[in-house]
């Protein structure tokens, strides 16, 4: 019954806009109170539902500019987290070089296989492959193939005696809490030890310098991975109490 009356008012005010316009005396409608009354109904609808329109517009613009905004944060974060990685690396390749008879080199993109610092010393036939990460979180992963990748190059320089693989952590001094949100924290370094015949699995080491593996959905705690380094770390002072020296 309410579509129909609306129908019928919606007729009668085409007829009525119709008369005025052309003028014709043949067709005269005599508007009731009620009939006015629905044609201004009418008019409103049309202005609410233009402005409801319009409305429904902002928001899909607010919502592209949010998505666009959110892109380029992340955008942003994973840049600002590639170069703290290459700053990691070139610390480490300075560290090395700094000592007497050790040479190091940063190899470059993990896309080309390679792994990311090579560091020898050819007097005491020492070989280091070194896996570096770095980060703001709590924790730090290293993902089986580049373990596996590392290991393909340890057995690659057999003239070598000594050949170790290394997994280097930095957790740096701002812990990340939201979207470019830190909090002060104090900087700490890990280097755990990974046997080359090893299999290659997950590797996580926490910000309390705990190290585990992780292999179909089984986490497993390694003990003893600390090392020593031939140069100056900041270690915590508690990871080096039962850390080995393979230097």
């Amino acid at each position: 019954m309410i579509i129909m009356r609306f129908f019928f008012t919606c007729l009668c005010f085409l007829k009525y806009t119709y008369c005025q316009l052309t003028g014709r005396e043949g067709i005269k409608i005599a508007p009731s109170k009620k009939f006015q009354e629905s044609c201004r109904y009418i008019g409103v609808r049309t202005k609410y539902n233009v402005r409801m329109q319009s409305l429904h517009m902002q928001e899909s613009d607010q919502a592209d500019s949010s998505i666009n905004d959110t892109f380029q944060n992340n955008r942003n974060a994973a840049r600002t987290r590639r170069q703290r990685g290459y700053q990691w690396e070139e610390t480490l390749v300075k560290r090395f070089n700094g000592q007497s008879g050790w040479t190091a080199f940063r190899l470059g993109s993990p896309s080309h296989g390679l792994p990311d610092i090579l560091a020898v010393h050819t007097k005491t036939k020492h070989l280091v492959v070194i896996e570096a990460k770095s980060g703001s979180g709590t924790t730090l992963l290293v993902p089986p193939e580049q373990i596996e990748r590392c290991q393909v190059w340890l057995r690659t320089f057999s003239a070598y005696a000594k050949r170790h693989l290394v997994l280097a952590y930095k957790f740096h001094s701002k812990k990340r809490i939201g979207l470019a949100q830190y909090r002060p924290r104090e900087i700490r370094e890990f280097y755990k030890v990974w046997h080359p015949r090893t299999k290659a699995v997950e590797c996580i080491c926490t910000y309390d310098g705990d190290l585990f593996t992780k292999s179909n959905d089984a986490r497993k705690k390694i003990r003893r991975a600390e090392c020593v380094m031939p140069f100056k770390t900041r270690q915590p002072f508690d990871s080096l109490a039962d850390a080995r020296i393979i230097f």
